[in-house]
């Protein structure tokens, strides 16, 4: 079942879950994260849009209207259906291992 589609930089992120309370995350159709949740699960994920690295958050739970969501793009909110207790402004950064950017780098010539 989808619970929410946001777009965002022409690209599409997805939130799907299974009667058997898995909840999954897709980006533009390839699934990026997947968790068993009956009661909300927040998914961390990176991806390279163009020459930048982007980090997305989602935080799936309950409102008074069933499933929801808030989604935020670099610590900026784009979607907020969580109380406000789940929508903290800027949630925390995680460390990545994602791959450097070499190609501006100098070389001390000894």
């Amino acid at each position: 079942m989808r619970i929410l589609s946001v777009f965002s930089h022409g690209n599409e992120i997805a939130i799907r879950n299974t009667i058997l309370g898995k909840e999954k995350v897709f980006y533009n159709d390839r699934e990026v994260s997947g968790k068993y949740s009956f009661f909300g699960a927040t998914h961390t994920f990176e991806i390279q849009e163009g020459p930048d690295w982007v980090e997305y958050i989602v935080k799936v739970g309950y409102n008074n209207l069933g499933v929801s969501a808030n989604v935020w793009r670099n610590g900026e909110m784009l979607v907020r259906g969580l109380a406000s207790s789940c929508a903290s402004p800027i949630p925390p950064k995680r460390q990545t291992n994602r791959p450097q950017d070499t190609t501006n780098y100098h070389h001390d010539l000894v």
